[in-house]
């Protein structure tokens, strides 16, 4: 064997374990940027959850009448409108950010977090059915996801309605899971 033929195979085989390390290092680069991206959005969701927990106490009176189903008057139909509108919206984003990677099991928290709400509380459904009226003109512009997160809820709706035939009474709990 000639020399040049042992050095082009040290050669080759330290190329080869270059390749290997370079993907070792690319395959750590990944998960950590993972990681980050995952605490991120963990810490921009508590956030914005902290957000809408204030809104509510800001306003408690509305929101319990509201979840309730208590008749409001015009200024306590808007609160409690737009507070319920930040509430859901709140979750059908948890619902399309499940998707990622990062959020995977939000898809479901999503989804029955505002079922079991409808279920237990009579103003929190009125406000999910005005929702969906209110937001039928937009569906085309949406495509399917709106729809989509909507059928799944109503899904797990029925799911709700035979597990607890008479739904807990705790307007304390409203928006809460």
């Amino acid at each position: 064997m000639s020399p040049g033929l042992k050095i082009r195979e040290w050669l080759e085989t330290f190329g080869v374990i270059a390749v290997f390390a370079s993907l070792v290092f690319v395959g750590l680069e990944l998960r950590q940027s993972s990681e980050i991206a995952t605490d991120a959005s963990l810490s921009t969701s508590a956030d914005i959850t902290a957000s809408i927990e204030e809104l509510v106490l800001d306003h408690p009176d509305v929101w319990l009448r509201g979840c309730g189903g208590e008749t409001l008057e015009a200024t306590e139909k808007l609160i409690f409108t737009h507070l319920f509108q930040v509430y859901a919206f709140q979750y059908f984003m948890m619902y399309m950010r499940s998707d990622m990677v990062v959020a995977k099991s939000s898809k479901d928290i999503s989804v029955d977090n505002i079922a079991i709400n409808i279920h237990r509380n009579p103003g929190f459904a009125r406000a999910w059915d005005d929702l969906a009226i209110w937001r039928s003109y937009a569906a085309e512009a949406e495509g399917n996801d709106f729809r989509s997160w909507r059928h799944r809820v109503d899904e797990r709706l029925a799911y709700w309605e035979r597990a607890e035939p008479e739904p807990l009474e705790m307007p304390e709990r409203c928006g809460l899971l």
